[in-house]
């Protein structure tokens, strides 16, 4: 269950970044038809564009399972103890 859940995150990711990218092309073609400029879909930007945003995020995604797994977010904290009054 330990190695499914980040995958799991991940594909939920991409669905998700897939879906808002369409989604922003679905306004875009609203907005466009609603001031009569004959929009035009472009399935090909819209999986291009899709794919860049799910690249990133499956970048993003590994890379912090890495700095995860390496336990390489350790930052050192100096605690100052106050004088005694």
């Amino acid at each position: 269950m330990t190695k499914l859940l980040p995958a799991l995150v991940v594909a939920g990711t991409v669905l998700i970044t897939t879906a808002i990218v369409n989604l922003s092309y679905a306004l875009f073609w609203l907005a466009s038809s609603a001031a009569d400029t004959a929009p035009t879909y472009d399935w090909g930007g819209a999986l291009f564009a899709s794919a860049i945003a799910s690249m990133v995020v499956l970048l993003a995604s590994a890379l912090a399972q890495d700095l995860v797994e390496r336990q390489a977010i350790r930052v050192p904290v100096r605690v100052r103890r106050l004088p005694r009054r």
